[in-house]
């Protein structure tokens, strides 16, 4: 994630988050990743950052988790559109919470969207 300023790029290594300043000149250069902290902190599941920084750069808004937790397990359906698709042909409602993603970490705890 970019740095309000745009000279520095944030962004988390496991439980370490990471920041390398950025000179946008004639050519790009960065510097050597540093470690700005580390924690336990909830981890993103896709590929979007589940953190925000704040104005001024200086503060991170994230959300803490209480302990470490492992993805154990994990439902992904595919071909779902067909699957739905035969469903109104057969005449049955959609459900409309169809669930399309789910894990399950360590804790026991899961995730569904």
């Amino acid at each position: 994630m970019w740095a309000h300023s745009g000279r520095e790029l944030f962004y988390r290594k496991g439980n370490k988050m990471m920041v390398v300043s950025m000179d946008i000149g004639a050519s790009l250069r960065a510097t050597k990743p540093r470690q700005l902290f580390e924690g336990l902190f909830e981890a993103s599941l896709g590929e979007s950052a589940n953190y925000d920084v704040a104005r001024g750069d200086q503060r991170f808004l994230m959300i803490a988790s209480q302990e470490k937790r492992t993805l154990t397990h994990l439902d992904l359906l595919l071909g779902w559109p067909e699957e739905a698709k035969m469903q109104i042909l057969q005449g049955k409602e959609q459900n409309s919470d169809s669930i399309l993603v789910r894990t399950s970490a360590s804790d026991g705890r899961s995730s569904e969207f």
